[in-house]
């Protein structure tokens, strides 16, 4: 018996095929074609986000930052007529 193993890759699919070649004695020949399970890993790239869904995600922490930065000048502004009030209630009593 003679056997002769010969393997290929596929330029398309990256698919390996071995084919194998059996003869024996007899008058009948066999060939086999062996297809092996897909080895080939592919790893998933993480997608890039469109720009909508960056301005998307920037919008949220802007506009609270926009809220907070209103809301500390207010307080400030509160403050300092409060100061303006505290000044003219001493005035008044000295």
């Amino acid at each position: 018996m003679i056997s002769v193993k010969c393997s290929y890759v596929s330029p398309e699919s990256g698919q390996t095929t071995t084919i194998i070649e059996i003869h024996d004695n007899d008058d009948v020949s066999e060939d086999t074609t062996v297809q092996p399970t897909r080895q080939q890993r592919r790893r998933a790239q993480p997608r890039q986000p469109i720009d909508e869904e960056m301005v998307e995600r920037l919008e949220v922490p802007m506009r609270d930052s926009r809220r907070r930065c209103q809301q500390r000048q207010h307080e400030r502004g509160t403050l300092d007529s409060d100061d303006q009030a505290v000044r003219e209630l001493e005035q008044a009593l000295a």
